[in-house]
Parts: C-alpha cells; structure tokens; sequence
C-alpha cells in the first residue's frame, strides 16, 4: 500500500516540486520504500528458493534410488531371497511423499543391501558408479533437508528488519509527508485528497509494520 502513496505524489510534481524539504523526504521515504521491496522478496525467497531445490533434488533421488531397488527386487525374486524381496518394497511415491526421516531411512536401506550385493548387482545393470551417485544424492539431500532450518532463522532476521523499516516509513508520513500536504490543501485539493484517501487505505491495511504494506 506505500506503493498507492508513492504513486499519488510522483503523480503531481507540479504540487510540491518547488519545495525543497518535500522533494527530499519524498526521496527519502522512496529510497526506504525500495529497500523495503528488496527485504521482501529476500523473505519470500528464503523459503521458496530452498524448497524448490530440494523437491527437485529429491526427485532426482528418488529416480536414482528405485533403479537400484528394482535391480534388487529382481535379485531377490531370481534366488527366491523372501527377505530381501519384502525390504525392498519400495515405490517411488514413498521416497516423495513421506517425511523427510522415513524418507532417508529407505534410502539406508536400498544403499545397504546394494552396497552388500554390489557384485551380483553389476548383472542387472547396476554399476558402482550408479552406487557412488546414489551416494551423493543422498547425503546432498539430507543437506537440503536441514537448509529451511537455517533459511527460516534468516527470514526471521529479515522480518524484524521489515517491521523496523515498515515502522521508520510510518512515522516519516505520520511526521512529515502527510504534515507537507496539509500545507499544500488549500492550492492543491485534488492533490491532498488522493494522498489522503490513500493513507487512509494504508491505515485500514496496515498490520503493525506488515509487508502487506508493499502491495499495491
């Protein structure tokens, strides 16, 4: 909503262009406003960007992991090992669905009995390079898997940031800007009602310093 503010003012510089001090609070309430915007994609994508990366290593995992499950089902099936068979019933719908610890519990699992079976496994097609990427994928993901933890107490950082300059933007219209336009009601009325209608907006959607405060 500081947006509709922004926009009334650079909407009438006929109003307030030849006032010195109104001219560099506007640039000064433009320039936190913009670096408002910059803290709220860096919040919004924190979250978003770690778990975007994850899904889709998880994925790829997942892809990875039931190749070698299905070489080990067969295995199983050909030295009729009962065993084995039932560990690794496995489906790719488990590896991306459950959570996060089941999930690495059955990758363990296939990498364990793969690892112990690694000669035979060759036959059907799994090789030791195949082994070592699911290696890798495994213990990338398992980093992905702690990344939002990490990524949550650095949004946080970001949303007191938010609020503090959210807070500095309230008070810089509240003290200053909306005290210019008063001055300038009785020669600019179109003017002074616009700001005002749009502070008003801004009062009704206003959230304690909430990044809501940006939209427009």
């Amino acid at each position: 909503m500081y947006q509709m503010v922004s926009d009334i003012i650079s909407d009438y510089p006929s109003a307030w262009s030849g006032i010195p001090k109104f001219a560099t609070t506007f640039t000064t309430f433009s320039a936190k406003f913009e670096s408002l915007k910059v803290l709220a994609e860096k919040e919004r994508a924190y979250i978003v960007g770690v778990k975007d990366s994850r899904d889709s290593l998880r994925e790829e995992t997942a892809e990875n992991a039931i190749q070698i499950s299905s070489a080990l089902v067969a295995l199983a099936a050909e030295t009729k090992d009962i065993e084995l068979l039932s560990l690794m019933r496995i489906t790719k719908v488990q590896l991306l669905n459950r959570s996060h610890a089941d999930t690495v519990i059955l990758l363990d699992r296939i990498l364990i009995h793969a690892q112990q079976y690694s000669i035979e496994l060759v036959e059907y097609g799994v090789t030791q390079e195949l082994l070592n990427k699911m290696i890798l994928l495994r213990d990338e993901l398992v980093v992905k898997i702690l990344s939002p933890r990490k990524a949550i107490l650095k949004r946080k950082d970001t949303i007191v940031q938010i609020a503090t300059l959210s807070s500095e933007i309230d008070l810089l219209l509240k003290n200053s800007l909306d005290k210019m336009v008063n001055v300038l009601r009785t020669d600019n009325i179109q003017f002074y009602n616009e700001y005002f209608n749009s502070r008003m907006v801004l009062s009704y959607g206003n959230n304690s310093g909430s990044i809501n405060n940006t939209n427009g």
